[in-house]
């Protein structure tokens, strides 16, 4: 049998600045009728006085997580209708982004968005997702969840802005009628490991 040991003292690890950016996840729930819930997801740091981007170097791993939510009145086949969609990916950065705006363009992360799974009660329009260049404001829309980047002028603040479906009218079945959005977004860099002579 070969056995290789390694001594503390033999090798370095190198770890960048933000090697793990993590915000978490975070659900956005629309309750008012006829409404869309819109979703603000934090895509740069802050550090301690404004908001600063990232880097996203080559070979970084982005795992992202979306979840979008009516569970429908009753069975939810009816008017009201049951509308799930997830998706779950993991990607890796092609190359050396300055923010994570740029790889989502750069690595054309529009491409992953429809590869998810959906629920869609009755025999209503399926779930499309489609993501908008530029800064600003997402549409809404029943059948089409939307993604668009925002920044904010006074605190340079970056945001991934996600528009979910329509919160069905009516009061009666309240938790079924609602319309939410679940985000975890997770980013891990690069560390070097290098030996010591």
């Amino acid at each position: 049998m070969f056995t290789l040991a390694f001594h503390p003292d033999e090798f370095q690890a190198d770890q960048p600045p933000n090697a793990v950016i993590n915000p978490g996840s975070i659900t956005t729930n629309e309750n008012n009728g006829g409404d869309y819930p819109i979703q603000f997801y934090p895509m740069n740091i802050f550090n301690g006085s404004i908001w600063v981007d990232y880097t996203v170097p080559a070979g970084s791993i982005i795992a992202m997580s979306f979840k979008f939510q009516r569970l429908g009145a009753g069975d939810g086949d009816n008017k009201c209708e049951r509308r799930i969609y997830t998706l779950n990916v993991t990607l890796v950065s092609s190359a050396t982004y300055n923010n994570m705006y740029d790889w989502w363009v750069g690595d054309n992360v529009a491409s992953v968005l429809n590869s998810g799974t959906q629920e869609v009660g009755g025999s209503n329009c399926a779930i499309n997702n489609v993501f908008q260049l530029g800064f600003g404001t997402p549409s809404t829309d029943l059948c089409t969840n939307y993604f668009r980047f925002d920044r904010d002028p006074g605190t340079n603040q970056l945001w991934l802005k996600i528009s979910g479906t329509q919160r069905c009218n009516g009061s009666t079945g309240k938790e079924r009628r609602r319309s939410s959005i679940t985000t975890k977004i997770g980013i891990s860099t690069k560390i070097t490991i290098f030996f010591t002579s």
